[in-house]
């Protein structure tokens, strides 16, 4: 489904780089793997649906075609989703940021894709809680169904308030 190795590009072969995304931090992410010698340097760059490049997903207006392929492009590529898609806060609530990649939650998420059981500590304010709910908001309302998720937080505080984010949030 979502492109992780060099080889799955084989499966899709109309998919693209898509290196017009508005999300900057995906293309500086992309270029940094390139400059570490990483072949399969672009893969969270990966855009099934062509059709797709340079459309807000956000847009009033969509027509409804163009809603049916983001939804699509959602379920099929993770990272479309995330790169596109969820947005965080910046501190303020109403005005939401496009997700930033960087290299912890890059690999947090390409491990979670490849069935790695993994354990994530990151110092405090380093986006941690950010990147487990994008993570969640994709499993509960795009990916899974008759699903059971389990996460296990510092206390009851920090519980209830991932899952008020989760709730009221996309991410």
């Amino acid at each position: 489904m979502t492109i992780i190795y060099e080889n799955d590009w084989l499966l899709y072969p109309e998919a693209i780089i898509d290196t017009q995304t508005k999300n900057q931090s995906f293309v500086r992410l992309a270029a940094l793997y390139r400059h570490m010698g990483i072949k399969n340097h672009s893969f969270m760059l990966s855009l099934l649906n062509p059709r797709l490049q340079g459309i807000d997903p956000y847009s009033p207006h969509l027509t409804l075609e163009q809603k049916l392929d983001i939804a699509i492009e959602c379920k099929e590529n993770f990272w479309y989703f995330i790169r596109e898609c969820i947005r965080t806060p910046d501190g303020t609530e109403d005005n939401p940021i496009s997700f930033k990649a960087n290299r912890g939650n890059i690999a947090l998420f390409w491990l979670f894709l490849n069935h790695t059981t993994l354990i994530l500590i990151q110092p405090r304010q380093t986006g941690k809680s950010i990147n487990t709910n994008a993570l969640m908001t994709y499993l509960l309302n795009i990916r899974c169904t008759k699903t059971h998720i389990n996460q296990i937080n510092k206390d009851e505080s920090l519980r209830s308030i991932n899952l008020e984010r989760l709730k009221t949030h996309l991410c």
